[in-house]
C-alpha cells in the first residue's frame, strides 16, 4: 500500500508539472482508488491494537505526500531540458500503465489464471488513444 501510494504521489507530482488540468484529473482519479484502498486497509486493521494499526494507516498518506513532492521537484528540476522532461513523462505514463495492468488486472483475476490478451488489449487501447490524439492535433 505504501509503495502504491508513493508511486501515485510521484505521478501526481509529475502530472502537475505537465499542466494543472492533468494534475487535477489524475489527483481526482487516484483519490477514488485511494478511498477504496483506505476502506480495505481499515477493514483489515479492524480489531488490532492501535499501536500497530495507527502507524500502518498513516504510512500510506505520508508516502503519497513524499512521492508527490519528489515528483514535482524532479519535474521542475528537469523542466529546462525537454528531453529529460519527456523521459520523465514517459516514465510516469508507463508506471501508471504497469500498475493498472499488473496490479489491478491480476487482483481482479485472483481466482483464475492470468489472461495475457487482456494486457494486450489495454496497451493497444492506450496506444490507439495516443495515436488518435496526435493525428487530431
Amino acid at each position: 500500500l505504501s509503495i502504491d501510494a508513493g508511486l501515485d504521489g510521484l505521478l501526481i507530482g509529475i502530472a502537475m508539472a505537465a499542466g494543472p488540468s492533468a494534475g487535477t484529473m489524475l489527483s481526482a482519479s487516484l483519490s477514488v482508488e485511494m478511498a477504496f484502498l483506505g476502506l480495505t486497509l481499515a477493514t483489515a486493521l479492524y480489531g488490532r491494537r492501535s499501536s500497530t494499526s495507527l502507524p500502518s494507516a498513516a504510512l500510506g498518506p505520508v508516502c503519497l505526500l513524499v512521492g508527490s513532492f519528489l515528483g514535482g521537484s524532479l519535474a521542475s528540476t528537469l523542466s529546462t531540458s525537454p528531453t529529460w522532461l519527456s523521459g520523465l513523462f514517459g516514465f510516469g505514463t508507463s508506471a501508471l500503465l504497469f500498475m493498472v495492468a499488473e496490479e489491478l488486472l491480476l487482483e481482479a483475476h485472483e481466482e483464475g489464471e492470468h489472461v495475457w490478451w487482456v494486457d494486450i488489449q489495454l496497451y493497444t487501447g492506450f496506444f490507439a488513444c495516443l495515436l488518435a490524439s496526435k493525428l487530431l492535433e
